[in-house]
């Protein structure tokens, strides 16, 4: 008998009496244990649609909650759609099913990222409209500012941004962070710029000379 996978012969006979009968072959196959499937992992950020983790197969797909295969979240899919919502990683483990011998698992892992704090902004005081254009500052990864409305990208990847705008009022920007692909939520930087005041009116009095009496103003 054979443990290898492949093709073997037993031979059998029937023996009464002293005498032996005519020797029949009889044949078995020991097929082999097909190798796991290739994996694909995926990641998104917190608040995204969740993706299929992949599995790349000739036959039939198992997806496991383990690598011992005690727990099956699905069969026959070559994908496996995870349920989880929260950051994290998560792994799963799939196998491949071939002509009715499973292989052992392979992982994939579905991660979760989460997403980054705001950045720290240096705050910005408030201005008379005659003076220049303030440059906004803050700290972190790959900031992108925004304008007032939060709608339009004004610069990204630039912890800097040169503003240009100094009619007067109440001035808001924000300010996210990016890392690994996740943006964070932006943060409020405002300033007010104050119109430059009117001339005052100024009336004068005379003296004459050599009079000690101060002259009065208005």
């Amino acid at each position: 008998s054979g443990s290898v996978a492949d093709t073997y012969s037993v031979w059998a006979v029937m023996y009464a009496n002293e005498c032996y009968g005519p020797k029949v072959e009889k044949t078995y196959t020991i097929k082999p244990i097909p190798a796991a499937p290739q994996t694909a992992s995926f990641d998104i950020c917190y608040g995204e649609s969740n993706v299929s983790v992949e599995a790349t197969s000739t036959g039939k797909v198992n997806w496991y909650a383990d690598a011992q295969k005690m727990t099956i979240l699905s069969s026959g899919s070559l994908g496996y759609l995870s349920k989880e919502s929260l950051p994290g990683e998560y792994t799963y483990y799939a196998s491949q099913v071939i002509d009715g011998c499973e292989s052992n698992t392979n992982p994939a892992v579905f991660r979760i990222k989460s997403l980054p704090s705001v950045p720290v902004i240096t705050q910005q005081k408030n201005l008379c409209d005659y003076e220049e254009a303030p440059v906004l500052y803050a700290s972190g990864e790959y900031i992108k500012w925004y304008d007032k409305d939060k709608t339009t990208v004004l610069v990204e990847g630039d912890d800097s941004y040169q503003t240009t705008d100094m009619t007067a009022g109440t001035k808001r920007y924000y300010a996210s962070q990016t890392v690994e692909g996740c943006e964070g939520e932006a943060v409020m930087l405002s300033y007010v710029v104050y119109e430059k005041p009117a001339n005052p009116t100024v009336s004068g009095a005379n003296v004459c000379e050599g009079s000690d009496q101060i002259p009065s103003l208005s």
